[in-house]
């Protein structure tokens, strides 16, 4: 009998290094020069706090919900009905999230060159920055924008996400008046 981990190679080695003490320090200094402007989850549902999956602005900025799907290798119509995008309230901490790598592992694994997608139906994205909250880890969050079909994310077009900046930050000047 196979499992959802058959789906994957090198599974113990690929976590020991994420999970090391090196890649916990290196990935925390990036969410930290994020500052929480740029740390997003991406859900097809809307929620007041963020759990799983996150990534910076950058990986989804002026992307469709399909491309944000195919980018970060979620399931396939995981977003055909939209897609919310939501900032965090804080930095994670140190202890509250698991460093994954890129979007092109699945889960933060290798999947099998042999598979399209995992058991779940995930799938390889495109090489997008991640990194997983902790188990029972939520931390609060701000919606930035919901969008739909072809409307692409792009957070100094949409004057309610722009308004959540502080003054002065460049996503004003990309607002259109």
């Amino acid at each position: 009998m196979s499992g959802p981990n058959d789906d994957y190679r090198d599974v113990a080695r690929t976590r020991a290094v994420q999970e090391s003490e090196a890649a916990i320090e290196a990935n925390h200094r990036t969410l930290v020069k994020l500052g929480i402007y740029n740390i997003v989850r991406v859900t097809a549902y809307h929620t007041p706090s963020v759990t799983g999956y996150i990534t910076s602005i950058t990986e989804i900025s002026g992307k469709t919900a399909r491309q944000i799907q195919k980018a970060l290798g979620l399931k396939a119509d995981q977003l055909s009905s939209g897609a919310f995008i939501y900032r965090l309230e804080r930095v994670p901490r140190k202890d509250e999230f698991w460093p994954r790598g890129y979007s092109g592992l699945v889960d933060g694994k290798y999947l099998r060159e042999d598979l399209d997608e995992d058991s779940d139906g995930y799938r390889r994205g495109q090489a997008a920055w991640q990194v997983t909250l902790k188990e029972g880890v939520s931390i609060g969050a701000i919606e930035l924008a919901r969008i739909q079909g072809n409307q692409t994310f792009d957070p100094g077009v949409h004057l309610e996400t722009a308004r959540l900046y502080p003054e002065g930050h460049p996503v004003h000047a990309r607002v259109r008046k």
